[in-house]
């Protein structure tokens, strides 16, 4: 169950975050959820530390994404590594190009002066993801989020330390565009997942936003 694993973690001092879920098998009624499960190693002592973490690598021996599916959330099959590319790496976004092909847009979070974004191939939701693309956005960015748009693909960010969001454009997940001027996003808004939804829901929450950021004159 992934309460568990969560719980169980939880009381070993490590860290999990960053739970997501893609309904990528629809004939079969599959859902697929990722989610970064993290182990400090400096907190997280003892056997834990050993079987989880490489000594080797340092600062950047703790975060990896692991995923899980299940057809009901009540019942999870075990949790197994989804991507490890041999450093800390979290925030993984799945995209679904066409059959037996999909990328992952995920943050290289090695520190220090580390903190970007690339993307890489799979046959597969599950991978193997290899050929990792050149990285794409600013340091210090993370949350990834695409959207089709034509015969485009839009990837927006969270620039964090500027507090503002980026975006580039992309055909193939190997070469990009910026169009940081082309984009705009909602006061106060942090990273999260576009999603279609009629325009009534749209209209109530552009009316919220209004009442909670009003415009000054």
């Amino acid at each position: 169950m992934s309460l568990l694993i969560i719980r169980f973690f939880a009381a070993q001092n490590c860290s999990l975050f960053s739970p997501d879920f893609r309904f990528l098998y629809p004939k079969s009624t599959k859902f697929y959820q990722r989610f970064v499960f993290g182990i400090k190693s400096l907190i997280c002592a003892g056997k834990w530390a050993r079987i989880f973490t490489k000594p080797t690598l340092g600062a950047n021996k703790s975060h990896r994404a692991y995923y899980t599916t299940t057809k009901d959330f009540q019942m999870f099959a075990p949790a197994k590594v989804f991507y490890d590319p041999g450093f800390n790496s979290i925030d993984g976004f799945i995209v679904k190009r066409d059959k037996n092909d999909y990328v992952l847009i995920i943050k290289d979070n090695r520190k220090p002066g580390y903190s970007d974004l690339f993307c890489v191939s799979g046959p597969s939701a599950e991978g193997p993801y290899t050929s990792p693309s050149t990285k794409f956005a600013p340091t210090y960015s993370e949350g990834p989020c695409a959207v089709k748009v034509g015969d485009e693909w839009l990837i927006y960010f969270d620039v964090y330390r500027e507090g503002r969001f980026g975006a580039v454009a992309t055909k193939d997940f190997k070469t990009f565009t910026p169009i940081d001027n082309q984009i705009s996003i909602p006061q106060g808004h942090k990273h999260g997942t576009i999603i279609k939804v009629p325009e009534s829901v749209l209209l109530n929450l552009k009316a919220e936003e209004a009442k909670r950021f009003p415009q000054k004159d």
